[in-house]
């Protein structure tokens, strides 16, 4: 991910990275999940990372693979060869797999993460109390994950593998919403204590807005609302905790600043809850931020400052991505 200090490539900043690659150099972008999903386990968990020297085990990363692959064919659909696409149809089946099958008790309940390193959010305030957690961002990645693998299945002429997936997802969304949904947000909770009130000022509470038209119009309205009311959006892009609360800190890493593949997932559910203008303008300032910061591992949230390593991979794809959107919405208005 970096030259200076982050030399390892994590099983989602690598997803990242595949979607700043995808429009440039397909194959590099392809060998971004391959670098990874070649090492996957039996069971269909994936190391936390890899290098020259092996892979660590010892954490897992949040499956946004099945998202960034949809966000890759759905920009550039002829971006992968179909032998390509089998295998990372096939990596996801085992991935879903292993997170439906090892990290919740029955089919009635929710996935969650045993630490917070598993979630990338590694020290969010939603782990204030440990683990494990249950929160909306890890069905939400799993619903995409499924949707991903039924368009593949359906490319390929296999409508019932397409449908068993379908099910899935829509059960994943189902549970979700009746689990996690308050009346005004979705809320984290502890398997282990469900009466303890877990705090509810992380940006990840917006990643359901992902879901675009599988999310009920009136919570999705509800979300946009309350992330355009809580502040979260600066001069400089989203904070990953609302800069209003206790938990915040300028330079607690998941704790307040602004990173690069949180910003990049809220900008993709706006757009797909139909919030361009609101997504639109979150890129731009993104892209200022970097333009005035370079691309740092994340930023100060009120002040722009880079912050961490001074260089890193999933900032300059965001970055690029944000380029290539932007350039495209002006030669459609022009």
């Amino acid at each position: 991910m970096s030259k200076n200090h982050m030399i390892n490539i994590w099983s989602w900043d690598n997803a990242f990275s595949a979607i700043g690659l995808a429009a440039i150099d397909p194959d590099l972008a392809f060998s971004q999940f391959a670098t990874v999903f070649d090492w996957q386990d039996e069971s269909g968990l994936l190391p936390d990372f890899v290098h020259d020297a092996g892979a660590s085990f010892a954490f897992t990363k949040p499956p946004v693979h099945g998202w960034a692959i949809l966000h890759i064919l759905e920009a550039y659909r002829d971006c992968f060869s179909s032998d390509q696409l089998v295998y990372l149809r096939d990596k996801m089946e085992k991935q879903l797999s292993y997170w439906l099958t090892h990290t919740r008790a029955n089919e009635q309940e929710l996935s969650g993460y045993f630490h917070g390193n598993d979630s990338g959010w590694d020290n969010a305030s939603f782990f204030d109390h440990g683990g494990p957690v249950v929160g909306p961002d890890l069905p939400t990645f799993l619903c995409l994950t499924a949707n991903c693998i039924a368009q593949l299945y359906r490319s390929a002429e296999e409508p019932h593998m397409a449908n068993k997936f379908d099910q899935i997802r829509t059960q994943l969304r189902n549970l979700m919403i009746k689990q996690l949904w308050n009346g005004e947000c979705f809320v984290f909770r502890k398997p282990a204590q469900p009466d303890l009130v877990l705090p509810d000022t992380s940006l990840a509470q917006f990643m359901p807005l992902l879901l675009g038209s599988d999310l009920p119009r009136e919570i999705a309205d509800k979300l946009v609302e309350r992330f355009n009311a809580q502040g979260f959006l600066t001069e400089w892009g989203p904070a990953t905790e609302n800069p209003q609360s206790a938990y915040y800190e300028a330079d607690g890493y998941w704790r307040g600043p602004i990173w690069a593949p949180t910003t990049l997932l809220i900008f993709d559910g706006l757009c797909r809850q139909g919030e361009i203008r609101l997504a639109h303008e979150l890129a731009k300032r993104f892209m200022r931020t970097c333009e005035a910061s370079g691309m740092a591992e994340n930023f100060d949230a009120l002040t722009g400052t880079g912050l961490r390593d001074q260089a890193f991979a999933w900032t300059s794809a965001v970055y690029l991505r944000f380029q290539n959107v932007l350039s495209k919405a002006q030669l459609t208005s022009a």
